[in-house]
Parts: structure tokens; sequence; C-alpha cells
């Protein structure tokens, strides 16, 4: 009987700090004039000139605002910033005009609207953010810097505490070595891995990549694919039902239903493993592997167990 009363005393101890923490109220901490109208009514109050609110560990300031204390809401005006300290992480917030909830501290933040962690800043029209768990919701456009990224896109879904970022409609990256061009994409700003989750191009200065699933890392400029892909390198290309790819290698190699083309040497190989190197323009084909070559009036076709072609 003891142990079962010190687990719900404790259990008690719990639910009544999280009560207390719900109950935290929205301070006021400056602002030039105050006053309240028989319109609104005695629990709503006008702030004018330099507001200053607090709520937790979240400080607001604007020009103005309308405060529902009953409600535990602020309309803010002009000049919005919101800084959201949390665990050593901190969340700042700008824009024009801004509804705060304070039961569940979620930001409705519109019009010329930026939020900055660390080196990532997000600029929209348009952010819906949950200050509470660190996710942040913009429609109409929206971009994204981190670094020497930027990813652009008309929808997306931005999770702070991991940072991973789900783009959806128009999607398009911006690095040094890359631009992807998608639907649909989730990018790690960490570790600056994209995930294709569906129709999509990759350039660089050298090549040229469509995949319709797969991940591509910026790091290491390596692409990892599925679902038919396709790389083309000047005249030479490689499409396989799986395809890895090291663009600084120049190397990409294909499983399952295999194609190398070679369009300098009118010559194809067909198999289901294939290693293609750019640089030398060597190919290399096993199992079930032929070889087609074609001159525009006659046409060799050979199999064998394995197949090189090179210049």
């Amino acid at each position: 009987m003891k142990k079962i009363f010190v687990v719900i005393f404790f259990c008690n101890i719990f639910f009544t700090i999280i009560a207390q923490e719900d109950k935290r109220e929205i301070e006021i901490i400056n602002a030039n004039f105050i006053r309240t109208t028989a319109e609104l009514g005695p629990s709503v109050r006008i702030l004018v000139g330099q507001v200053a609110m607090v709520h937790d560990s979240t400080t607001l300031y604007c020009d103005s605002a309308l405060f529902y204390s009953a409600q535990k809401r602020v309309d803010a005006y002009g000049n919005v910033r919101v800084h959201r300290l949390h665990n050593w992480d901190t969340i700042h917030l700008y824009g024009d005009t801004m509804q705060y909830f304070g039961n569940t501290k979620m930001a409705k933040v519109r019009n010329n609207v930026i939020l900055i962690q660390d080196t990532t800043e997000l600029t929209t029209n348009f952010l819906d953010y949950d200050l509470n768990n660190k996710v942040g919701t913009y429609r109409n456009g929206g971009r994204i810097i981190s670094g020497e990224d930027t990813i652009i896109s008309q929808n997306g879904y931005f999770y702070s505490n991991t940072k991973d970022v789900f783009f959806k409609k128009n999607v398009q990256v911006y690095s040094k070595k890359a631009k992807i061009f998608t639907d649909t994409l989730k990018h790690n700003l960490d570790t600056r891995i994209s995930y294709l989750l569906g129709p999509s191009e990759i350039f660089s200065d050298s090549s040229y990549i469509y995949a319709e699933f797969g991940r591509y890392d910026y790091n290491e400029d390596r692409a990892y694919l599925s679902r038919r892909s396709t790389v083309i390198n000047g005249e030479h290309s490689i499409t396989a039902d799986s395809l890895f790819y090291d663009r600084h290698l120049g190397f990409g190699k294909g499983f399952r239903n295999v194609v190398i083309i070679d369009t300098v040497q009118s010559m194809i190989l067909k198999g289901n493993y294939g290693e293609f190197y750019e640089k030398t323009q060597f190919s290399m084909m096993t199992d079930s592997a032929l070889f087609i070559e074609f001159d525009g009036t006659d046409t060799l076709w050979l199999h064998a167990d394995t197949l090189l072609s090179f210049i």
C-alpha cells in the first residue's frame, strides 16, 4: 500500500505542475497608453506605443495591441517581434500583424514574416507557428535560407526541434553544387540531405538526374535513387531501377534493368548490374549482359556474362 501511495503522490505533483504552467497569465510589461472601452468590455485592453508583453518564456513587442485577458489572446499590430528562449534555443519571429493564443501558444503571423533560428531564416507572408512544439506552417509561398542552401516552395512545414522541413508544390532547391526542382521534398537543414518524394530533376554543372524517389546528399555530392532513375552526363547516360551516383567522382552504378547509353560510340549496354565512370568513359555490365551497337544501317547484338566498354 505504501508503494501505491508514493506513485499516486508523485503523479499528483506532476499534474499539479502542469496545471500551474497552463494557468500562467500574459503580463503587460510596457505600453505608453492603456485603456478599455464599453464596446469591447472591461476584459479587453487597448495597448498603444512601445508595447511589451511576456508569457512564459515568450516576449512580444509591437506598436499596438488588443489584449483579451479572459481568453489569454493578443492581437498585435505593427513591427511585431516575438522572442522565445526554451532549453537554450532561441526563436526570433517578426511580422506586421499577429494573433497570439496563450492557451495553445500558437502565433499566427501575417505579412513580411521572418523566422530566425540559429543560421536558418524563413521568410513568408503567412505563418502559423506553434511556439510550444516549435512547428511552423506556411502557405502561399515561402523561402528558407540555411547556410549556402536556399529552398523555395508554395507550402512548407518546419520542425525546429529536428530541423526537418517538408516542402510541397513548386519546390526549388538552390546550392553551390546542385539545383533540385520537384513537387514534394523533405530536407534536413543540419545534415543537408534532401529526400525526394515525387518526380524530381537535379541539375549540376556537369550532369542531369531524373528521379521519383530517393535522397541527395549535398555534403557528399551523392544521390541514392530508386523507382527508375536516370543520370545523364554529356553524351552518356545510365538508367536503372535503383541507382547510386557520386557526382564528385563521376561514378554511377545501377541495379536491375540497367541501361547505359553512349551516343558518341552509338552503343547500348543492358543488364542487371552496371557501372559507368565519366572521367575515363569506362562502362561495365554483368548479369544477363547485352551489348548493342548501331550505325544507322546495321545493328550488332552481343550477349555475355560480363561486358566492358571503354575508349
